[in-house]
């Protein structure tokens, strides 16, 4: 029999895969991107040094901007 990977190994390795190449980042994603706590995402929000995009309840942070932000830092 052939090595098959199961449903999950697949899911798994897509989501790794699509999460380092996705051009928008939710608030976890930011905070694991910039390696800070997800409240440290929130403060930076209200300190106004990074700005989210919302879309209905979603808050979202465009990759390019956050390298942007770090470059600058």
């Amino acid at each position: 029999m052939k090595n098959r990977k199961t449903k999950e190994q697949r899911m798994r390795a897509n989501t790794n895969a699509s999460m380092n190449e996705r051009a928008v980042l939710n608030v976890a994603e930011t905070a694991d991107f910039l390696r800070v706590s997800e409240s440290s995402i929130w403060k930076l929000i209200r300190q106004g040094k990074i700005t989210p995009t919302r879309i209905g309840d979603r808050v979202l942070f465009a990759r390019v901007y956050l390298q942007r932000y770090v470059q600058g830092s």
